[in-house]
């Protein structure tokens, strides 16, 4: 939902965002946009316990193997510790049917409209940073790619061996290469394949 949040936003007040950071999404619908699989989505549309949750959150945020398993991990313990240390003052961990099925239906809306946004692309001419994991199958990887050639002042990073939770996964090195380009001193470049520490 961010990133179409975030291009219509950056449309309907021009010169209101000085940057733009798009992550794990992708424009309205394309003539070459790649939709994920459906299960995938209705995992995370229809899951009511924290189990089930947990489980879609797995499927669609990390990659399907001993790193995927793992960061997936990780990240649901830092959650879990949040949760704990805030005193349990922070909103429940997952959305419920009605909330889950509302929010593809509003993504499905941003995707499908006519005068989407894809249609005024070209209008967005500030700074865009657009970032992915190489193998996200929520919003597949190649439309982050696609994004990337609409723009006309865009850089790419794509995180090695993850998936849609890359932010999660690498996020100290993302946070770092956020602030590089709010700071304005980060170089267009394209991490793939290459080993992150």
């Amino acid at each position: 939902m961010g990133g179409g949040v975030v291009q219509t936003v950056s449309l309907l007040s021009p010169g209101l965002v000085r940057k733009l950071i798009i992550a794990g999404s992708r424009t309205s619908l394309t003539p070459n946009t790649a939709i994920g699989p459906h299960d995938i989505f209705e995992a995370l549309k229809i899951g009511e316990t924290e189990e089930e949750f947990r489980a879609s959150i797995e499927l669609s945020f990390y990659n399907p193997n001993t790193v995927g398993k793992k960061a997936a991990a990780a990240s649901w313990a830092r959650t879990l510790e949040a949760l704990e240390t805030s005193g349990g003052d922070r909103k429940k961990l997952f959305l419920s049917v009605e909330e889950g099925n509302n929010q593809v239906l509003a993504f499905t809306d941003f995707t499908m409209k006519d005068d989407g946004v894809f249609k005024r692309i070209k209008e967005l001419t500030m700074p865009v940073l657009v970032v992915n994991g190489d193998n996200d199958t929520l919003i597949p990887t190649s439309n982050s790619m696609e994004l990337k050639e609409l723009l006309t002042n865009a850089q790419l990073i794509v995180y090695p061996d993850s998936g849609h939770g890359f932010l999660y996964q690498y996020a100290e090195v993302f946070a770092k290469d956020v602030e590089l380009f709010l700071d304005g001193k980060g170089e267009e470049k394209m991490i793939l394949g290459a080993k992150l520490t």
